[in-house]
């Protein structure tokens, strides 16, 4: 592996009070400490972590790890995928009760500092045959998720935040709040924040792509973190960083930064494995 590696961002690329975060999915327990060390040396400031309830849950060893990132400057947040859950709201609001069961019984140093939603209705079988209602049973679980958790997770946690990832493309019409208006400005506008799925492998093209959102996003006043892709991707390469070396993936995230140009901005990466093996 690249020494390279350790290298963080150019200075003020990602200014302290904004957002560089970078996904955690299935980390195994002999990789957590290095990552961790990679991922504090890099600049990162906000770690997604993946748990499945259906194979483990909350409990010390979870705690612990949000202690040792809380102790290098970053915060954690709970990581949720299932696509399901805009249809099982039952099995969503058990999830719920064991998190915030969680972070009430755990110190504070151990808490999450929010919810990560990565739920992505386009990943239905049968999305494609009824968008329209698909992408508006998507809209109701957010307004749903935000209003019925955002009171509980804050009382858990100050400053915790209920986020959504999207891709640039939720462009579709929705009714939210009494009126018809595009699926991503809906998002932006319930969720905390958004991160949206960027996925280029230049900046020019990453920001073309995201500019309508982040324009949304400014104007309402959302704090809207861009997502970069750094897994291989075989059926679409121009979508990841993977392959293209670690040199030409921090100039490109530094010339996104400068693109945006934007207060309430962040950037994130996708997956931490794929980008501590880069070289």
């Amino acid at each position: 592996m690249s020494s390279m590696n350790t290298r963080e961002l150019d200075p003020g690329a990602v200014p302290a009070n904004e957002v560089l975060g970078v996904w955690w999915w299935y980390v195994s327990s002999r990789d957590a400490n290095r990552y961790l060390d990679f991922a504090a040396a890099a600049g990162v400031n906000e770690i997604y972590y993946y748990i499945d309830f259906d194979e483990t849950g909350l409990d010390d060893t979870m705690g612990s790890f949000i202690e040792r990132a809380g102790s290098k400057g970053i915060k954690v947040y709970l990581l949720l995928d299932e696509y399901w859950f805009v249809f099982d709201r039952s099995t969503f609001a058990a999830v719920m009760e064991s998190f915030i069961e969680y972070q009430m019984e755990a110190p504070e140093k151990r808490r999450f500092a929010g919810l990560h939603l990565d739920i992505e209705p386009h990943e239905f079988p049968a999305f494609s045959e009824n968008v329209d209602h698909f992408v508006q049973a998507y809209m109701d679980f957010v307004v749903w998720v935000c209003s019925t958790y955002r009171p509980m997770l804050n009382s858990t946690y100050e400053g915790a935040t209920i986020d959504f990832d999207i891709p640039c493309w939720f462009v579709m019409p929705v009714r939210y709040k009494g009126r018809r208006t595009e699926l991503y400005k809906a998002v932006i506008s319930e969720a905390d924040r958004v991160f949206l799925m960027a996925y280029k492998d230049s900046a020019e093209e990453a920001y073309e792509l995201a500019e309508k959102e982040i324009y949304y996003a400014h104007s309402v006043k959302k704090q809207i973190i861009l997502g970069v892709e750094t897994g291989q991707w075989d059926a679409e390469p121009e979508a990841s960083y993977y392959g293209k070396g670690i040199n030409y993936f921090l100039d490109q995230l530094n010339r996104l930064k400068r693109m945006a140009n934007r207060n309430n901005f962040g950037l994130s990466v996708h997956h931490i494995d794929s980008w501590y093996k880069m070289d």
